[in-house]
């Protein structure tokens, strides 16, 4: 009757070590996913807010190079972990804008360093591996259009 008790134990405790490591690894999980969420948002907000400053500042001074520097300032000041990657003014004063940052996880951002906001980092065919290919879940881009203000 003792040795049927022990193995009953057994595999009661083999149970709740195993559901200790899926409610951990499901926690971890929602971590990740929640930092990623939180950053994607904050860089539309600042993309946003990146292309209505530089469309604004082309329509008060009509110089491309002033548009894209009051952007690239907002941005800088706002979030220096954030980069323009792309910066468009159409001659209408639109101004389109794509920012990149690294979101700051606890296990993507360590799968492999070269994920990151630099121009063509993104591999292509068979120089994207599995890991990789999960890092770059850390790296958020957002792309936000304005127009000039009509006041």
């Amino acid at each position: 009757m003792s040795r049927l008790r022990d193995e009953e134990l057994g595999l009661v405790g083999k149970g709740i070590v195993i559901l200790l490591v899926i409610v951990a690894l499901a926690g971890l999980a929602l971590v990740e996913g929640g930092s990623i969420l939180f950053t994607r948002l904050q860089v539309q907000d600042l993309a946003q807010a990146a292309a209505v400053e530089g469309a604004a500042t082309f329509r008060r001074t009509g110089n491309a190079a002033s548009a894209e520097s009051s952007a690239a300032k907002l941005v800088d000041d706002r979030d220096p972990a954030a980069r323009i990657t792309k910066f468009t003014l159409l001659p209408d004063g639109q101004v389109t804008i794509t920012l990149c940052k690294e979101a700051s996880t606890l296990v993507l951002d360590r799968l492999d360093s070269r994920a990151t906001c630099q121009a063509g980092s993104r591999g292509k065919g068979a120089d994207r591996s599995l890991w990789r290919s999960l890092a770059e879940l850390s790296v958020v881009r957002a792309t936000e259009t304005a127009r000039p203000p009509t006041l």
